[in-house]
């Protein structure tokens, strides 16, 4: 019976020498294994499910799997070592209005004005862009404490003119990631711009994504 076996090869839970020692009880058996991967590789990328496919419309055929050459390892983010973010304009719709602004590459819009990177399943980092009309910052403020579980009582870090606004700064904690907080009023309107952020990464985030965010953002009712 043609076989196909496929491995990852950071699979933890069927490393790819369990796929090498099956081909060995298989005399029809073809075994790739795929560089930079984990479990469930059949599903994991363009060239396993290429090779999957392949093997499915033709089993008596060994699949086409030159794709595997052009695979490389995972790219690894260490402390200190963030990537640079290429930030790019977006519009969305809020409530009726056109909210726009800048929010870095790659990154999901998961709701309205708020972008994950989720670089892993516990990666916490993201964006969030929002304005308000009829609610100044301070009772914004309230609403974010409550919402996020920030510490009571919150002090302002310093303000800071950017984009022609006001901004007034607020750091905390929430969940596990750092905030940064950016609260501005303009013309009836409130802005707020967060980051959550790890504490190895936030320095580099805050200057490349925090501050282009206060500089673009904006509201067309």
């Amino acid at each position: 019976i043609p076989t196909l076996i496929l491995a990852g090869e950071f699979d933890p839970i069927t490393p790819p020498s369990w796929g090498a020692a099956v081909q060995e009880a298989l005399p029809n058996s073809t075994f790739f294994t795929f560089p930079g991967l984990g479990h469930g590789v059949s599903v994991a990328g363009a060239c396993p499910q290429g090779v999957t496919m392949a093997f499915l419309e033709d089993p008596a055929s060994e699949p086409d799997a030159e794709c595997i050459a052009e695979l490389a390892g995972p790219a690894f983010v260490t402390p200190g070592s963030t990537a640079a973010v290429e930030m790019a304009p977006f519009t969305t719709d809020l409530f009726g209005a056109e909210l726009s602004g800048v929010a870095p590459e790659g990154w999901e819009e998961v709701s309205t004005g708020i972008f994950v990177r989720e670089q892993t399943a516990l990666d916490q980092t993201a964006l969030l862009q929002q304005a308000a009309p009829g609610i100044d910052s301070e009772q914004f403020l309230g609403l974010l404490t409550e919402q996020l579980g920030l510490e009571e009582s919150l002090q302002p870090l310093t303000t800071q003119e950017v984009g022609g606004r006001t901004w007034t700064l607020y750091a905390s904690e929430a969940q596990g990631a750092l905030v940064d907080i950016g609260l501005a009023d303009d013309e009836g309107i409130t802005y707020v711009v967060l980051l959550f952020s790890h504490e190895e990464e936030r320095d580099a985030l805050f200057e490349s994504v925090f501050l282009a965010a206060l500089e673009a953002i904006e509201v067309e009712v």
